[in-house]
């Protein structure tokens, strides 16, 4: 139960922060999404350890997986767009999303570690003394907090700021990244997608998610990413929820 409350929370959370980012921002977003997700972590120590208290377990767990996706797809999202087309695949590796070309098998291993070592920290903190499961939540909830730090020094993703026509925001991250890279820029640095008016056009054009079922290429790539993450999560949950029975 408490599993599915998380996955539904999950999938709320997926739809949410996806509409909210397009409207707000990548950055605000993925700060928005720490509060749901501290509070999931921290609400079970506001109640005893009690049947009759079991719905709002059933709560906090949904409120923890809508916090958590919204934080790991902006995450994602904001990581790959601040780099070119030649980085993602190894960037979206780092963060678990494999696209296998060249070397499918390392790829595929190496996209399974960060989850991995999130697994193994949770039996290194309880191994290390903290027993009692509502201190463990607590105890790796509160690190979270730390990432409100990073409003201090994450630029705001440039794609977005390019669809927004934020010139002054877009040159101003563009800079940061040339000085950081040590790259030279060229003295006009302007978005082609500000100075193009066929491209201008299609931004102004409001798009929706049934765009992606309007072209052939979007329609079958989108369902075979759909296909794959269905059988993805049903493996890696399936172990998890059943690993407590292995012998």
């Amino acid at each position: 139960m408490m599993q599915t409350a998380n996955m539904a929370g999950m999938l709320v959370g997926s739809l949410l922060c996806g509409v909210v980012s397009d409207k707000v921002g990548r950055k605000p977003t993925l700060m928005l999404s720490l509060a749901p997700l501290l509070l999931g972590g921290c609400l079970p120590l506001s109640f005893p350890s009690s049947p009759d208290y079991y719905p709002l377990l059933v709560l906090a767990r949904f409120i923890s997986g809508f916090g958590a996706v919204g934080a790991f797809i902006m995450s994602l999202c904001l990581s790959l767009e601040y780099v070119g087309a030649s980085y993602r695949v190894m960037l979206g590796i780092l963060i678990q999303v494999s696209h296998a070309k060249e070397s499918p098998h390392v790829e595929q291993i190496l996209c399974k570690v960060p989850f991995s070592l999130g697994g193994l920290l949770v039996g290194f903190v309880s191994w290390a003394g903290v027993r009692d499961w509502k201190l463990l939540m607590f105890s790796l909830s509160i690190p979270n907090l730390f990432i409100l730090s990073y409003w201090c020094f994450l630029p705001e993703s440039p794609r977005w700021l390019l669809v927004q026509k934020d010139q002054e925001e877009y040159e101003k991250v563009i800079k940061m990244a040339a000085r950081i890279n040590r790259k030279p820029l060229p003295n006009k640095i302007a978005s082609p997608l500000l100075n193009n008016p066929i491209k201008i056009k299609v931004l102004d054009e409001k798009s929706s998610t049934l765009d992606i079922f309007r072209s052939g290429i979007l329609m079958r790539r989108s369902l075979v990413m759909i296909f794959n993450w269905m059988v993805v999560f049903l493996c890696y949950f399936g172990i998890t929820m059943t690993s407590s029975s292995f012998r």
